[in-house]
């Protein structure tokens, strides 16, 4: 049973945000975020059937968690949450 596009983008959208806030978080608290974007690919796995879709939601929760993460970088950066004299510095 193929499922719709909904249902597709919002599986795909929650395991980005929970990879995404995964990667931001520090402390144990940050493996619930992983947990939890686990099990929602996991239920999504059992919802469909095809390999393509499949594969197209792992690879887009992963773009999906690169994009979150560049936009709070640019929110960070635009309401002074991180100046960038706090930025590592290129070591060229």
């Amino acid at each position: 049973m193929t499922t719709s596009k909904w249902v597709f983008t919002g599986f795909m959208l929650a395991a980005a945000l929970l990879l995404c806030l995964f990667m931001y978080t520090s402390g144990p608290f940050k493996y619930v975020f992983s947990l939890g974007a686990v099990l929602i690919g996991m239920e999504y796995f059992k919802r469909e059937e095809t390999t393509k879709y499949r594969i197209w939601f792992a690879v887009l929760a992963f773009v999906g968690a690169l994009f979150f993460s560049l936009v709070y970088v640019f929110l960070a950066l635009g309401y002074g949450w991180v100046t960038p004299e706090q930025l590592p510095q290129s070591p060229f």
